[in-house]
């Protein structure tokens, strides 16, 4: 047997990550347990799905007691080192804080923040969904097996029926999402083109972009609003800096769709190939301007990311990634 560890709140993508593996694998051997289950479970292999949030305390801290294999969605896990370390909140400081003010890892992370090294030391292996997370990993010092499976989702034949000069921000709105600078682009694009829609759609902050009125807010929607959403939108927006390894699902469910994505030319970013990237904020403007002004450019980019996700990140793809995986554990 294989146990699973992951939050049941509902309202997780971490949540939906797991019942979607779980849909889709049917596999007997396979269990999902809560994390207090843990230590009956010690002899076998345990896999904790693990991400940067409070909800997690608790898996933070049987991870420790009781390692297995942890799945990393990116690597800003300062929630873990304040659950890990009596309360002192960020340990030296905030990692956010720490990387964003550097403009780049920092490289010993023993050093900085023993709690997550610790953790991640003395598990028996890390999954991880980018290429750059990997490298990151190695850069820190953790010898461990570290295994790159790619993130997976559904892929569309048909083409879908966008909205002409709709754009979209969608997923989590955390700090990395530079959101004064992302209002100042939107402004500039609604000047240049009046008849822009605009859709944000996600949970988080929203300083910086609570005042753009011609903005459509979405929050908590069902999963069939959401993706009617994704699927009419022609660009969505992801400039994302610094960037924690991670791979954004909902850029990935909306290259399958068609939506041609202008996202940040930094780590885990520069490997969606046929993306626009961009190393400066105020370059989305340019670029994006370019694709509404020549609808055949916007037409062959949107036909490369759809078979980017195609060929590299389906689901079926993400299946048998996590099903070569678990064949090792048995």
């Amino acid at each position: 047997m294989i146990f699973w560890v992951c939050t049941k709140n509902f309202s997780s993508g971490l949540f939906h990550y797991s019942k979607k593996l779980f849909s889709n694998l049917n596999l007997n051997d396979l269990k999902w347990i809560d994390p207090a289950e843990v230590q009956k479970y010690k002899d076998f292999p345990i896999i904790y799905n693990l991400g940067n949030h409070q909800m997690n305390s608790e898996i933070y801290k049987y991870a420790y007691e009781v390692p297995g294999y942890v799945v990393l969605h990116d690597l800003n896990l300062h929630f873990a080192s304040f659950y890990l370390n009596d309360g002192k909140y960020f340990e030296c400081g905030d990692l956010v804080y720490k990387i964003r003010n550097g403009g780049v890892w920092i490289d010993n992370l023993e050093l900085y923040s023993p709690a997550i090294f610790n953790l991640l030391c003395r598990q028996k292996g890390i999954i991880v969904h980018s290429h750059y997370a990997k490298e990151i990993l190695k850069m820190w010092k953790i010898e461990k097996d570290i295994f790159y499976i790619p993130m997976g989702t559904e892929t569309f034949k048909e083409d879908f029926e966008k909205i002409p000069f709709s754009l979209g921000i969608f997923g989590n709105r955390g700090i990395n999402r530079n959101l004064k600078e992302t209002a100042k682009v939107l402004l500039k694009l609604k000047e240049e083109f009046p008849q822009m829609g605009l859709i944000i759609c996600g949970s988080g902050r929203k300083e910086g972009i609570e005042d753009l009125e011609f903005a459509k807010f979405y929050e908590a929607l069902p999963s069939e609003e959401f993706y009617e959403l994704l699927s009419k939108v022609q660009i969505i927006f992801n400039y994302r800096y610094p960037v924690y390894g991670e791979t954004s699902l909902s850029t990935l469910e909306a290259m399958a769709r068609g939506a041609v994505p202008c996202v940040s030319s930094f780590g885990s970013y520069n490997e969606l190939k046929g993306a626009i990237k961009i190393k400066n904020i105020e370059d989305g403007f340019l670029e994006i301007k370019r694709l509404w002004e020549c609808p055949v450019y916007l037409n062959q980019i949107s036909k490369e990311v759809k078979t980017f996700v195609e060929k590299e990140h389906s689901i079926e793809i993400w299946l048998e990634n996590w099903k070569k995986f678990l064949s090792t554990l048995k």
